[in-house]
Parts: C-alpha cells; sequence; structure tokens
C-alpha cells in the first residue's frame, strides 16, 4: 500500500534522475504535447506524483505536467545504461506482469548519449494522465494540509476548524485526499489508536483538543514513516511493519485485548481499532450460535499460535486458478512483499512461514447449487471478526459458520492457549494486513470445555419459514 510517505521518498529519487532531463520520446498520445520539454520539478503531494516540465519556448516558466499514482503497487521502474531501480526491479516485490504502460525516454541536456528511461505500470489501481498548470496550481495550494508536510508548514489549525463543523464520519473524513492528502489506511488506523479516537465517531462530536492530538498523531506516525522511506536508495523496501501498533495486530498492543476490523462508513475502507482503548457508543456483542456451524480444528504455526486464516487475490500471492481459495498463514507476519507490506527489516513481523490451504485441512461443504461455497469473514460491527461460507454466486441462501479451534491435545499440551472462561473474551491471536483477510474468533472458546470432533461435519437446525 503506497501512502503519503513513500510519494515523497519516491518523489525525492526520482527528481535526483530527472530533474533538467528532456523528455525526448513517450508511448502515450495525450503527452506527446510534452516531448522537448525539460523537466522542472518532481513533487508529491499527499498520494500523487507530480512531473514538471517547462514550456518548449521559455524554459524556465513552468508549465502542464504528467500526474501518476502508484496505487498499491507502486509500479515503475527507471534503466540508465546497466542501472535499474525502483519497485518493479529485481527484488522489489512487484511482478512484472506484461509491458509497461508507459514508457518515457529522457536525455541529459545536451548529452544524447546519456538516456534514461521511466517506465510504468498500470495494475493494482496505477494510473497517469497529463494534468494543466491550473490543477498544478490548486495542488500546491492544498499542500498546506499534507500529512507529509513539514510540521511548521502543516495548517494545523485551519484544519482543526474545517474537521469541528463536518458530519462526516472521523474514518470518512481523514480518507479525503482533498482535505487531508496522504492519509491511507495504515495512518488513519494509527492516529486513531494513538489518539484514542473511537473511528465511527462524527467529526463534529470531537472536541478541539482531541482534533488536535488527533491530527499530531497523524503527522507524527507519517514522519516516522518518512523517516524509514529515506533510508531506500532504490525505491524498495518502504513498508512500516515494524512501525504499526494497530493494523494488521489480532491483539492490542496495549491491553492485550482483542482487535477488531471493519469496513463501515461513506467509503467503505478498512480500519483496524480496539474496542477497549478506543471506546465508542456502540454496545458489545457477543456471537450468536448459528443453525450451521463447522468446527475446524488448525494446526498450529511454527510459533506455536492459531494461524491466520487469509485468502488468495488474484494475480498477486499465488497461480491465478487458486483466486479466493482460504489459506493458514502465521499470524505473527505483517502484509508481502507485493503489497510492500513488508519493511525488508528483519524481525517478528515476518512470521515463521507456515503456510497451508484450508481445504486441505478439513473438507469445506458445497452451498445448495452444489457449486464450491465462498469463504467471507464479517467487517460489521455486529458478529465482528466471525467467518462463513456462502454460495460463491449468491443463488442460494446457504450460509454456513466456521467456529476455529487448535487441536485437543495441542492445547492441552501447551499452556500457551489454557486460560478461565472469564478471560476468553480478552485475548486473540494477531491479524494480517491484507484488506481480504479473514481473521479467527476465539473470543468465546474455552478451552477447558469439551468440543465435538473436528471432522465431524457441520450441525444443522431445522430452517424455519424463508
Amino acid at each position: 500500500m503506497v501512502e503519503g510517505p513513500k510519494y515523497h521518498r519516491h518523489a525525492q529519487l526520482l527528481r535526483q534522475a530527472l530533474l533538467t532531463r528532456r523528455l525526448r520520446v513517450v508511448s502515450e498520445a495525450q503527452l506527446r504535447s510534452l516531448v522537448g520539454c525539460k523537466v522542472l520539478e518532481v513533487f508529491a503531494v499527499g498520494k500523487e506524483l507530480f512531473i514538471l516540465f517547462g514550456i518548449r519556448w521559455d524554459e524556465s516558466r513552468r508549465g502542464s505536467g504528467v500526474r501518476l499514482h502508484f496505487g498499491h503497487g507502486g509500479g515503475y521502474l527507471v534503466e540508465r545504461g546497466a542501472e535499474r531501480w525502483g519497485p518493479k526491479a529485481a527484488g522489489g516485490g512487484h511482478c512484472r506482469d506484461g509491458p509497461a504502460a508507459l514508457t518515457m525516454e529522457f536525455s541529459a541536456d545536451g548529452d544524447a548519449d546519456d538516456p534514461l528511461r521511466f517506465l510504468l505500470w498500470n495494475d493494482l489501481g496505477s494510473f497517469y494522465g497529463h494534468v494543466s498548470v491550473e490543477y498544478l496550481r490548486a495542488v500546491e495550494a492544498r499542500s498546506i494540509f499534507d500529512i507529509n508536510a513539514p510540521k511548521e508548514a502543516f495548517a494545523l489549525a485551519t484544519a482543526r476548524g474545517l474537521f469541528l463543523q463536518s458530519e462526516e464520519l472521523v474514518v470518512d473524513l481523514l480518507m479525503d485526499q482533498s482535505r487531508l492528502p496522504g492519509v491511507g489506511n495504515i495512518i488513519k488506523c494509527e492516529g486513531l489508536f494513538a489518539a484514542r479516537i473511537f473511528p465511527l465517531r462524527r467529526s463534529c462530536e470531537l472536541s478541539a483538543d482531541e482534533w488536535t492530538n488527533l491530527l499530531e498523531e497523524l503527522h507524527r506516525f507519517s514522519d516516522l514513516w518518512y523517516q524509514h522511506c529515506q533510508k531506500s536508495q532504490d525505491g524498495q523496501h518502504m513498508g512500516c511493519c515494524h512501525l504499526m501498533r494497530i493494523y494488521g495486530h489480532w491483539t492490542c498492543s496495549s491491553c492485550q485485548g482483542p482487535i477488531s476490523l471493519i469496513k463501515e462508513g461513506r467509503r467503505q475502507r478498512i480500519t483496524y481499532f480496539c474496542p477497549r482503548c478506543q471506546p465508542g457508543s456502540e454496545p458489545a456483542r457477543r456471537p450468536h450460535s448459528h443453525r450451521q456451524e463447522l468446527p475446524v480444528e488448525l494446526p498450529p504455526c511454527k510459533c506455536g499460535f492459531l494461524p491466520a486464516l487469509l485468502q488468495v487475490r488474484s494475480g498477486v500471492h499465488f497461480a491465478m486458478s487458486d483466486d479466493r481459495r482460504p489459506y493458514l498463514s502465521c499470524s505473527q507476519r505483517r502484509g508481502s512483499k507485493y503489497d510492500d507490506g513488508g519493511c525488508g527489516l528483519p524481525g517478528p513481523w515476518d512470521g515463521c512461514g507456515f503456510h497451508s490451504w484450508l481445504d486441505e485441512i478439513s473438507p469445506l461443504p458445497n452451498c445448495d447449487c452444489q457449486a464450491p461455497s465462498l469463504l467471507r469473514r464479517v467487517v460489521g460491527m455486529k458478529e465482528n471478526g466471525r467467518y462463513f461460507l456462502r454460495c460463491r454466486q449468491r443463488r442460494c441462501r446457504f450460509r454456513c459458520w466456521l467456529k476455529l479451534a487448535l487441536p485437543e491435545h495441542d492445547v492441552r499440551r501447551s499452556g500457551r492457549w489454557r486460560r478461565p472462561a472469564e478471560d476468553a473474551e480478552s485475548s486473540s491471536p494477531q491479524t494480517s494486513s491484507s484488506e481480504k483477510d479473514v481473521l479467527p474468533d476465539v473470543s468465546g472458546w474455552d478451552s477447558d470445555r469439551p468440543r465435538e470432533p473436528p471432522m465431524a461435519g457441520y450441525k444443522t437446525k431445522r430452517w424455519g419459514k424463508r
């Protein structure tokens, strides 16, 4: 996931490579009016990067430019002779599927023998386009609200005054790039957690002091991430796994309680939060017993923890044929190299490398259409964190809830998972950082209570009227 700190570091690297060079060849028709123009500036505002060109007949005068958005992939490559660097270069972790969507060839001023090629891929949300001088001026005008702007240049008082008058949910307002550029899912979650703000509060409900504290925490985390990004000299390994305290976790780093993952609000973006450290008006709900439930015993990962239950995203982790296939992974791992969850530093966020397919451990029932069912996770406030099987095509009303636990002999052998029933809701494993993750719910599990055999099939009660 590419957020504000990464864009600013990519702008620094590309500025060093492209500044004062002249565009000679471009593969996109809409950018051919820039051929022959010299690069005057490369800068980033929020989650957008701009290459600003001069006017052909007056090279010192600012003209139009190219707008780049890297999406989730950060997919560019810089070639200069035998030198190759960028997220799409070898070791960057970003797959190069097919040819580049945009190719720009630059030459040093007065030296045609020193060419430089800039290649951009448009996978995973990346895009580019030609922007006018007026658009660039409007972007620079809102740079004072960029979460990565220097602290002395950030218009904190103005932003706080605007947000106090808004009726939007805090989770929606923080992700509005026109009012607070550069904030993504990770910065949003970390700032809300550090400021102890419930994510579903209305913006106008927060006091001036709460908004001040929240904006300062957002800026502080973003600055820490940017300091790490500055260590990268090739545009790779800019993840922030070692800095995250709430995003991608299963248990709270402060109270050790369970983490909730929701997808609420107008923007429907994922949000991790701790119900204890960030209390809100939403009442706590106990999980219900459902008509169809399938108990599944999972093998512990090499760390000895209950593994995380995830889903394959097509073309990202594994082969295309395994799209949406559920698998188990180490609960200590934060993201992957492909989505830049990895920060390139060794540590506990890398996990133990455990991997296993769920359907190879326990056969999953088909839906009423006799087709393979689809695994989904609840990301609302009700039944949060639980997961179920449903019809892949939504043609029938089949729904089967899963109950995951470690095998009985592993529970008795290790005291790690033995806890009294009254403490069962206060702890759970830690989460993965993928937006498609499915999180095991062990909140209602008592290790001393006898349970049904793991492969006895799912329990079925008689359905009422439909």
